[in-house]
């Protein structure tokens, strides 16, 4: 990668998929608005796999952000605006959730089979964007194994000073090692991201 905008939402870089990864994942690149986007300040979730995904969208403040969030649909470019409260997207699994990190943002988000029932998930994600403490915190949906990739953008010739980290709900604090890592994590623990720095995470729940 040689600029920023080497960092492609949609896969990992520099051939890291292996055959240990999990078969779905996944990606959140994120993208400091000094360095990233500048005009928007746009950052990506994209979706593990097809089906539809459940996400639940708020905010920080009493005013409403003048950009909404979006679905992003790879195959023939159409946009899903995502609406305050719940919504229910089909998505692809090469589909992105577009949301801007120049604001407070709150996304609890799901991938479900069907929209048939239109209830909420017994498990979700939950993404707390502070712009203001100028961090990123995600809430894991359930007990058991965190499987995450950390990598950042090869702009910076040292890793960022402030790497990530999970903290745990019980108390203590497990540090994102870069690469694959595997933590052991209950329900309310949280990876925790800076805002400042491009960094790049695959993340899913996996059994061992």
């Amino acid at each position: 990668m040689s600029d920023t905008t080497a960092i492609d939402p949609c896969k990992l870089e520099l051939g890291h998929v292996k055959p240990s990864f999990p078969p779905t994942y996944w990606v959140l690149p994120n993208f400091p608005t000094e360095v990233g986007d500048s005009s928007t300040g746009q950052n990506y979730i994209r979706v593990p796999n097809d089906g539809v995904l459940w996400v639940d969208y708020s905010w920080g403040g009493d005013q409403q952000p003048s950009d909404s969030p979006y679905v992003f649909h790879m195959a023939d470019g159409s946009k899903t605006p995502i609406s305050k409260g719940e919504n229910y997207i089909d998505v692809n699994d090469s589909d992105t959730i577009v949301y801007y990190n120049i604001y407070t943002v709150k996304l609890q988000f799901q991938v479900i089979e069907s929209q048939a029932n239109q209830t909420p998930p017994p498990t979700y994600w939950l993404l707390d964007d502070d712009a203001a403490e100028g961090k990123t915190s995600v809430v894991v949906p359930n007990s058991g194994i965190l499987w995450i990739f950390y990598e950042w953008s090869l702009d910076y010739t040292q890793p960022p000073p402030n790497a990530p980290y999970v903290s745990h709900n019980g108390g203590g604090v497990t540090p994102i090692a870069p690469g694959e890592n595997r933590i052991a994590v209950n329900s309310g623990d949280t990876f925790v991201f800076y805002n400042e720095y491009i960094v790049k995470f695959a993340f899913q729940m996996i059994n061992t």
